[in-house]
């Protein structure tokens, strides 16, 4: 606004401006500060608001300072206010004008060594037509002339009629309009923030793995602490009493009842006390579930009063009239999946003494490993004194960021942009339960998002709470996903949410990384008939003020029995109010979560999370889990149960649940110490057969994932480096005109080493091929094979260092697809040869662009100038330079190396096969340099063939 792009460098319109123009007095070393120290901040800022918002230069007499141009009786501009004035004139008081004397204008003509002047983003330019700017010599001409558009292309200029120097002040509305509607024409790029994973807890883990089932694409995996997937179909709840406590909050109005009687905090603090046991609460007859909770009953040690408190607070504000209709009444309500299989990975997380074990079957049926038959790839990991909250009573358990793996062995950003984990809290938690895990996964470089539900913590309640149902959850978190521009994504859920995140999963897998559950497994959807009581959670939850309904939640639910009350009771009445809150369960987050839900009320949360069957004491429970038929819904299932952990386990055992947790994300990205370098390591897949995959120049390991997702779905156990000084790897030391090839092999030997891998194949592109067959010929027993596309023998120049990496990307990608040899003229550079306006290889997308970029913004291209272009030649003395082992190469029937000279007819003519006689070679007519990512699929065939030969 205001001012156009000048190019760098000596400016000639001032050359013609008079001797008493401001900017030529300001230039001059301590008149300014003269002219200005005779006034105070406030008054400078006045004069120059008042001078400036005129439309002629000022220009001073010569017995005239600038400041004297101004009457002190001039009003300031009407959209200048006294409070605007005053602002400004407290921070100039406090900073002085030193600085902004010098900057700007001492400092113009600077020369900044800038070859090349052209600003190639778009822009838009801003201006008033009664700016004192186009008074400037050449200035009005300049811009409307189009000349300034010879220096910026992408231009769009923009005139406000009446509008003066300060024209973004004067007219906000305006400007502001301009703004958002250039902003809307170049939205930022959604995969910078593409990779997310949701960590998910209790009624959450429904959440979590019906979102994973529902949106797959969007989701990279799933942890859920506490509730394994459970089909609808399930039969746990028809041998529940009736005084259990999901019963009870699935009757409309029980629950409310009973909270009334107790403020949020105390509901909180006997929610803890109640779930943090081993035991299912059960009211008898006469009692509420709230009533279970002796009020001298402490806190478990690892929930403070401060934990307490937030809680409180929160609910207080919320209250729990959602959180009782989402889970307790919506369960088997909402779907119905033909494929209720959970295809991402996921992790289990259980507390040992989680309550939920307790549920009849649930024991068995995580344990046998029945949960793996609907999440084939779930992991299950037990923490033995782990209650339903082991999140909060063992958090670096659960995340560690301290221990395995270290902030050095994670990745700092996946290839699009940081790795995201979205927590998915349970009942009676809200995002607040995640606190533990949240901090050390963002110290562990993720970043990590924790919502409150509709009509949980801080988020609005719905319309009808009565009428919520878990696929409003499964629709709220698409549309986070999708407001927050979030592709794919990591699950972690606690308790219900575990259904919803598995879900998710089924239906939409190409969002979901990976799931991660804790005190609730997967269970495939489908009808169920659980008897629900209108009422009856509203009148037992009425009782109490919503802290009170809190307290004995967590009171009731960090036993390990299910809490099922008498004829005569309510589930409230279960807790006898001497009980202390769970040790790990603060005075301080019983007040948070019961602020909020005394906003919230319970509602919500009654309607949806619970079924009569997450839980280990649920019938037919434990048996499903440990028979292993929950691996037939979910494949790739890991179970772990922590032996004393209680249904909120990752409350109770925060640094277990830590652990497990970086532990599971840990897995598809690295860091490996080799040679005194960290180098990333991208991995997929868990075969006895393993593939390295060797990228090229201006390669990343990125440029396999077609190959390494083809490979790993295989059985393949799929890795692509970044070479030492590529992408996410560490540079080497500043000898760096000592780097060769040499240093790739050994970095190689030592990843294997490292990783305990004894024997793999190979699979190289460009000039990683050549660390992959003097690998062969080096360490013939550590190959199975390898594969070779070609060896790049051009030089590369330093020219690249005149542009911005994604510049030099494109360039590379455009040059080296075509089928013949960049070669520049004597008065030309290699990135000479591409016009701007050339558009990129249909097969590689913008999003693919953006990805190399950002990584060689981080390494630079320093090393890959060195390893392979200025090393060649230097390594090695071998004798017998054969390679003996089986050999694939593949080529594009249009790559430019087919042009070296000689190249063509030493492939074609078999002298290729005089140094390595197991030799294949394949062409692919139409391919280029890049042939791997512009026709995978054609190469991934070539690759299984091959490899069905040799394994």
């Amino acid at each position: 606004m205001g001012v156009p792009y000048l190019p760098p460098g000596p400016a000639t319109f001032d050359k013609h401006l008079p001797e008493g123009f401001y900017i030529s007095r300001w230039r001059e070393p301590g008149r300014a500060e003269a002219d200005f120290g005779r006034f105070d901040a406030k008054t400078v800022v006045r004069n120059v608001y008042i001078l400036f918002s005129k439309s002629e230069i000022p220009i001073a007499a010569e017995d005239q300072e600038i400041m004297d141009l101004v009457d002190p009786s001039t009003p300031l501009p009407p959209w200048f206010t006294e409070e605007d004035l005053a602002a400004y004139g407290a921070l100039y008081e406090k900073s002085g004008f030193q600085t902004a004397l010098q900057v700007p204008y001492r400092s113009f003509g600077e020369d900044i060594n800038m070859a090349d002047p052209i600003v190639k983003h778009p822009a838009l330019f801003i201006m008033g037509s009664k700016d004192y700017v186009l008074k400037f010599p050449g200035m009005e001409d300049y811009i409307n002339s189009g000349t300034v558009k010879e220096f910026v292309p992408n231009l769009e200029i923009t005139f406000l009629p009446d509008g003066t120097h300060f024209v973004h002040e004067q007219s906000p509305d305006e400007v502001n309009q301009l703004i958002l509607s250039f902003l809307g024409k170049h939205p930022s790029n959604p995969y910078l923030m593409s990779k997310r994973q949701y960590l998910i807890k209790d009624f959450g883990a429904r959440l979590a793995y019906l979102f994973a089932i529902l949106h797959p694409k969007r989701v990279l995996g799933v942890i859920t602490l506490g509730v394994p997937f459970m089909p609808e179909r399930s039969t746990f709840h028809k041998y529940l009493p009736e005084g259990f406590y999901m019963s009870r909050w699935q009757e409309p109005g029980r629950a409310k009842a009973d909270y009334r009687r107790l403020d949020a905090k105390t509901i909180i603090r006997n929610i803890y006390i109640l779930f943090s046991r081993s035991e299912i609460p059960i009211a008898a007859e006469n009692q509420e579930i709230m009533d279970l909770v002796d009020s001298s009953t402490p806190l478990p040690l690892w929930f403070t009063e401060e934990d307490l408190t937030t809680y409180g607070a929160l609910y207080e504000k919320s209250g729990f009239q959602t959180a009782l209709q989402i889970p307790h009444r919506s369960v088997g309500k909402d779907f119905t999946i033909t494929d209720a299989k959970v295809k991402v990975p996921v992790l289990l997380i259980m507390g040992g003494k989680d309550y939920i074990l307790k549920f009849q079957g649930m024991e068995d049926y995580i344990k046998s490993g029945k949960v793996k038959e609907v999440v084939p790839n779930l992991e299950i990991t037990f923490l033995p004194e782990g209650t339903h909250f082991v999140q909060e009573q063992s958090p670096n358990e659960t995340v560690c960021a301290n221990s395995y793996p270290s902030l050095s062995s994670l990745p700092e950003f996946t290839e699009n942009g940081p790795h995201v984990i979205v927590f998915l809290h349970g009942f009676p938690e809200i995002w607040y339960t995640w606190r533990h895990q949240m901090i050390a996964v963002a110290k562990a470089g993720f970043r990590a998002i924790a919502p409150d539900y509709r009509g949980y913590g801080l988020s609005d309640p719905p319309p009808q709470p009565e009428k919520a149902l878990f696929s409003d959850l499964i629709t709220d978190l698409l549309g986070i996903l999708d407001a927050l521009q979030i592709s794919k994504v990591f699950l972690i859920a606690k308790d219900f949410g575990a259904w919803p995140a598995y879900v998710f999963a089924n239906f939409h897998p190409e969002r979901v990384l990976g799931v991660v559950t804790m005190g609730v497994p997967y269970l495939p959807p489908g009808s169920a008939t659980f008897d629900k009581e209108p009422g009856r959670a509203e009148a037992d939850f009425g009782r109490f003020d919503a802290k009170t309904v809190v307290k004995n939640v967590y009171i009731l639910f960090s036993k390990s029995e299910i809490p099922i009350a008498a004829e005569n009771q309510e589930i409230m009445d279960l807790v006898d109010p001497s009980t202390p809150l769970p040790p790990w369960f603060t005075e301080e987050d019983l007040a948070a979560y019961g602020a909020l839900y005394e906003k919230s009320g319970f509602q919500t949360a009654l309607q949806l999370p619970y079924s009569k069957d997450y839980v280990l004491k649920f019938p037919g429970i434990e048996d499903y889990i440990n028979s292993g038929t929950v691996k037939e819904f979910v494949p790739n299932l890991e179970i772990t149960f922590l032996p004393e952990g209680t249904h909120f386990v990752h409350e109770q055992s925060p640094d277990e649940v830590n652990q497990l947790i970086l532990s599971f994300l840990g897995k598809h990205h690295k860091f490996v110490d080799v040679q005194g370098l960290k180098l990333h390591v991208a991995e997929v897949g868990t075969g006895p057969n393993v593939v390295v995959f060797l990228h090229g120049f201006p390669e990343i390991w990125y440029s396999w994932r077609h190959q390494m997702i083809a490979l790993a779905n295989a059985g393949f156990r799929a890795i692509a480096p970044d070479h030492r000084g590529y992408g996410l790897s560490d540079r080497p030391p500043p000898q760096l005109n000592k780097a060769s090839f040499v240093d790739l092999i050994t970095d190689l030997l030592t990843l294997l080493d490292a990783l305990q891998i004894s024997k793999v194949f190979l699979v190289a592109k460009d000039f990683g091929a050549r660390p992959a067959y003097l690998f062969a010929i080096l360490h013939p027993k550590k190959e199975g094979f390898y594969m070779s596309r070609w060896q790049e023998l051009g030089q590369a120049e330093a020219d690249c260092r005149r542009l911005d990496a994604k510049t030099v990307i494109r360039n590379i990608y455009i040059l080296f697809s075509r089928s013949e040899i960049p070669i520049a003229a004597e008065n030309q550079e290699i990135m000479d040869l591409v016009d701007s306006s050339t558009p990129l290889p249909l097969w590689f997308t913008e999003e693919d662009l953006t990805t190399y970029g950002a990584l060689y913004e981080k390494s630079g291209f320093q090393t890959a100038l060195q390893i392979p272009h200025r090393s060649v030649g230097k390594d090695f003395t071998i004798t017998d330079a054969k390679v003996k082992v089986p050999v694939l190469l593949i080529m594009g029937g249009k790559d430019y190396i087919l042009k070296f000279q000689g190249m063509e007819d030493y492939i074609k003519s078999g002298n290729v096969k005089k140094v390595v006689p197991n030799l294949e070679i394949t062409f692919l007519p139409q391919g280029t340099h890049f042939v791997q990512e512009q026709s995978p699929d054609e190469v991934n065939h070539l690759i299984f063939t091959f490899l069905g030969k040799h394994v």
